[in-house]
């Protein structure tokens, strides 16, 4: 209030709040589909009857990509010879270009899409039509209630590619990149998804240790 006041209607009076320190609000939200729930999911996207959503999801699961650089995305950021899809700076959340692998599937959606073509350009259209998130998460919605999937949001879909990655090994540099990331910090909430790396290395010290010390301990219970 006192910030509008001084700054729209130039009074001159001091704001006597603005010294006082606001407590850290912790918003940093890690959902992603098991196993289970990413099968259904699926299931019910072959049987939907808004066809675009279908590779769309797709898109999003094996990308990572936010809901309105999807709904953005022009053939123009898009290099199905080298396999990538590459968004500006001007784009993106950070201010930093994007560059995307394409995975074999994503890659099989993308040359599906390539035969019917939006005229405005848009890689992802509903007969034509722009998409915009609004419609998107209004349709995601049904899917998600179909498939019996609770507490999920379409941008968890970006948690699930980047917890999935982190499953499979990935290294959180490399997280960081793909995900688009400009500070590490905001990917170690995917740390500790990747139990087994964390606990070899631990083992790897306890062998360096046994070695430097030159006498044998007890086997490490961290494998247990």
């Amino acid at each position: 209030m006192f910030t509008v006041v001084r700054k729209q209607w130039k009074w001159k009076v001091s704001n006597p709040v603005s010294d006082i320190e606001l407590p850290r609000v912790r918003n940093a939200r890690v959902r992603y589909l098991d196993t289970d729930e990413l099968s259904r999911l699926m299931r019910m996207l072959d049987d939907y009857e808004q066809r675009w959503m279908r590779p769309l999801i797709i898109t999003a699961l094996e990308t990572g990509l936010r809901l309105n650089n999807l709904c953005e995305l022009m053939w123009s950021e898009v290099n199905l010879e080298n396999r990538l899809i590459l968004i500006s700076a001007e784009k993106m959340k950070n201010a930093d270009s994007l560059g995307i692998p394409i995975t074999d599937r994503v890659l099989e959606v993308l040359r599906d899409l390539q035969k019917v073509r939006c005229l405005t350009g848009h890689v992802f259209h509903d007969n034509g039509k722009k998409l915009y998130p609004v419609k998107v998460q209004r349709n995601f919605r049904q899917i998600l209630e179909k498939a019996e999937i609770r507490n999920f949001h379409f941008h968890d879909l970006r948690h699930t590619y980047a917890s999935y990655l982190r499953q499979s090994g990935v290294d959180l540099h490399t997280v960081s990149v793909l995900m688009g990331h400009r500070d590490l910090r905001m990917t170690k909430r995917y740390a500790h998804l990747n139990v087994d790396t964390l606990r070899a290395a631990v083992e790897k010290m306890c062998h360096n240790l046994v070695t430097l010390g030159g006498k044998e301990v007890a086997p490490s219970t961290l494998s247990a």
